[in-house]
């Protein structure tokens, strides 16, 4: 049995770069558990995004904030300078709570009309979905950010 990966992944994360743009992806997960996700989803995640974040980073799992909050953190940005894909409602709290921008996908199995109750700016299919309209996506995010004084 394999994994399935959502369309498109390694191409926006390669957009996302493109843009000058880093890459940090938060999990609630163990780091050995997703290693063993992505063996069997045969995707390298560690050499497409610049940091991890794992549960061992974090008091408390998702929808508390600590995984995002330690994510920014390891970037060394204000949660204002982020946005974050994810695709359930837990991830859209755990960036209400951070002051991070939720960018949602439905391909987690939750409807996109949910997740924008939950929190999201926007919701797309997938991530390829997200890839078409990348620049929109980016767009968006940087509207909804609220704004610092070290900006």
């Amino acid at each position: 049995m394999t994994f399935p990966v959502f369309p498109g992944v390694a191409l926006l994360f390669h957009a996302i770069h493109e843009r000058g743009l880093r890459i940090a992806l938060a999990t609630s997960a163990k780091r050995e558990h997703f290693a063993a996700l992505q063996r069997s989803a045969g995707i390298d995640l560690d050499a497409l995004a610049d940091l991890f974040t794992t549960s061992t980073a974090a008091a408390e799992s998702k929808p508390d904030p600590d995984i995002v909050l330690a994510a920014v953190d390891k970037l060394g940005l204000h949660p204002a300078q982020c946005a974050m894909v994810g695709d359930t409602p837990h991830d859209a709290a755990a960036c209400r709570k951070s002051g991070v921008v939720f960018l949602g996908l439905e391909c987690g199995g939750w409807a996109a009309d949910r997740l924008r109750e939950a929190g999201a700016a926007s919701v797309w299919r997938d991530p390829l979905d997200l890839l078409t309209h990348l620049d929109a996506a980016l767009a968006l995010a940087a509207a909804a950010l609220p704004q610092t004084s070290d900006q």
